[in-house]
């Protein structure tokens, strides 16, 4: 039974997704499971909203960066939706705010499938539930993160130098990338080659001028999603574990 402090966001998709999903994000905040055959997004996140609109909201903003976290796990699946918005009365009694007319699209499977690297190697199916939470968790504290992993939902040339740039600034500039040994300067001179130049991927380049060179062995795009997936991969995962050994104050 529910509580009148709990809300609850029912998702609609394909069952497979959804499954994955709540294999992925089964850690309290949030969380996805299922209940009485339906898919449920929870989070601690909801209860001091009193408007099913605003959980409506707060919904869109966590399930965009859950798409974020698959994309980098998963590779790719099918869009999956906020279909109705519900609480409980004081009697236990239901009481629903139906949303059928506004959706959170995740984007339509893509034709490539990555798989995340981080400095450790490839995730594992054991690791995965560990890592997305944790991922997910980050993203909600910190905006660049979250930045990052919005643009990572379509990975397309001008998201990915999106992402590189996200990152590039974050960590205080392209040379520190490098010192971190999460990618070679031969990869990432090749990929921002690649990405800005519009002989080399027409209108998806990111300039026009041709003071862009063309690289004579132009980066593909699914090697460039790899690529800039690793390295989102091991940044976050590196900004975890200096949030880790970082004190905490003692009124926390």
């Amino acid at each position: 039974m529910g509580s009148m402090s709990e809300w609850y966001v029912r998702l609609e998709g394909r069952k497979c997704d959804l499954q994955e999903l709540s294999k992925l994000f089964s850690l309290p905040n949030p969380i996805v499971c299922e209940e009485h055959g339906e898919y449920i997004l929870k989070s601690r996140m909801f209860s001091e909203l009193e408007d099913s609109n605003e959980v409506f909201d707060m919904a869109t903003h966590i399930l965009e960066l859950v798409h974020g976290v698959a994309k980098l796990i998963l590779g790719d699946f099918e869009a999956v939706r906020a279909d109705a918005v519900w609480r409980f009365d004081e009697e236990g009694h239901k009481r629903v705010a139906m949303i059928f007319s506004e959706t959170i699209a995740m984007t339509a499977r893509a034709s490539m499938t990555t798989t995340a690297v981080t400095a450790n190697g490839p995730i594992d199916s054991e690791q995965s539930s560990s890592e997305s939470n944790s991922w997910l968790g980050a993203a909600l504290r910190h905006n660049d993160m979250a930045k990052a992993l919005l643009f990572m939902r379509e990975p397309n040339w001008y998201n990915l130098f999106k992402v590189y740039e996200v990152i590039r600034d974050a960590i205080g500039g392209k040379r520190e990338i490098l010192k971190s040994g999460w990618v070679t300067k031969q990869e990432l001179s090749l990929f921002c080659q690649t990405a800005q130049s519009w002989e080399a991927v027409g209108d998806a380049a990111r300039h026009a001028a041709k003071k862009y060179i063309t690289p004579k062995d132009p980066m593909s795009l699914s090697r460039a999603t790899s690529l800039i997936t690793g390295l989102l991969c091991n940044w976050i995962e590196s900004c975890i574990q200096q949030e880790a050994r970082t004190p905490k104050p003692m009124n926390e």
